[in-house]
């Protein structure tokens, strides 16, 4: 009868299972325990074309004169990096007065 007549039954029993079956029906969804993972850098192997292509990037967008990639202080600079195991760290405007 209770079923036919869509009877909510409001005993303390019928309670505790009704609001276990509300939670358990908005537990289908993960969204509200997933958070974004940070994004690590990507660092890209080396390779003499690769080097080149951001070496030209970096002249570019710099404004540099192409005799830069000459200049014994950008050749020390370089050879300097290339020994870095775990990436180098640039200093940053404030670093550098």
């Amino acid at each position: 009868w209770a079923e036919d007549n869509k009877f909510a039954s409001m005993l303390p029993d019928n309670c505790k299972e009704q609001k276990a079956a509300k939670v358990s029906e908005q537990q289908t969804r993960l969204d509200s325990h997933l958070r974004e993972c940070e994004k690590k850098e990507v660092i890209l192997p080396y390779t003499d074309e690769l080097f080149e292509e951001v070496t030209v990037e970096w002249l570019v967008a710099t404004d540099q004169p192409i005799d830069a990639l000459q200049h014994p202080a950008f050749k020390k600079m370089i050879h300097v990096a290339s020994r870095a195991s775990d990436g180098v760290h640039i200093p940053n405007r404030k670093q550098t007065q």
